[in-house]
């Protein structure tokens, strides 16, 4: 079977995602008391580097693109990861329409469903939670970044493509806030649900 991307691309996604789990499990120590994931950034550095070796040893090896595939799933950070690698190190960021110079900072949204207080707040914005059957969730936040976007649902990252998932999020980015729709499934009371995306300010 082979890669489901490039490995070398692999590689820096993987890369760029031990240091936003770095900086996210920092922030979860100092909000939450303690990091929720301690042993992702160990994991993830461990078999980027594998991998890495393994391309530079021996591109040929029969397992390298099983090795690869399961270094992509262990991404969790994706969707940032991708838009970070995609910045490269030319010119400034601007918003998307305006042209106003910007800077980049994450979005995380973390909830219990019939536990976490509603609205909650978000990069300074309220947000209120969806309830228990509702298959929809809009986030008032402005100038996310198209496809940065990841929803986790106890821990597992759903698909944002329907393809031959049973479950699946579409998700929709406008100026002005993200709408999430839940396919195949529903916001469950009880059920733990993480949204990580990135966020343009203006500077």
């Amino acid at each position: 079977m082979p890669a489901v991307y490039d490995i070398p691309s692999i590689i820096v996604w993987e890369k760029i995602s031990q240091y936003l789990a770095e900086a996210y499990g920092l922030q979860d120590k100092l909000l939450k008391g303690r990091n929720l994931d301690p042993y992702y950034t160990q994991l993830i550095m461990m078999e980027s580097e594998l991998l890495e070796f393994m391309l530079g040893f021996n591109p040929t090896e029969s397992n390298i693109n099983a090795v690869a595939n399961y270094n992509y799933a262990l991404i969790k950070y994706l969707g940032q990861a991708k838009v970070i690698a995609g910045q490269g190190g030319s010119g400034g960021i601007v918003i998307p329409g305006s042209g106003v110079a910007a800077t980049i900072i994450g979005m995380q949204l973390q909830f219990e469903l019939g536990t976490t207080a509603s609205p909650k707040t978000v990069n300074g914005v309220s947000v209120t939670l969806p309830n228990d059957g509702d298959s929809s969730l809009t986030i008032p936040i402005e100038n996310i970044v198209s496809n940065s976007i990841e929803f986790s649902w106890g821990g597992t990252q759903i698909p944002s493509e329907q393809a031959n998932n049973v479950a699946y999020v579409t998700i929709v980015y406008n100026t002005t806030n993200v709408v999430i729709t839940l396919t195949g499934f529903t916001f469950q009371t009880a059920n733990n649900y993480e949204i990580n995306g990135l966020q343009l300010i203006p500077v």
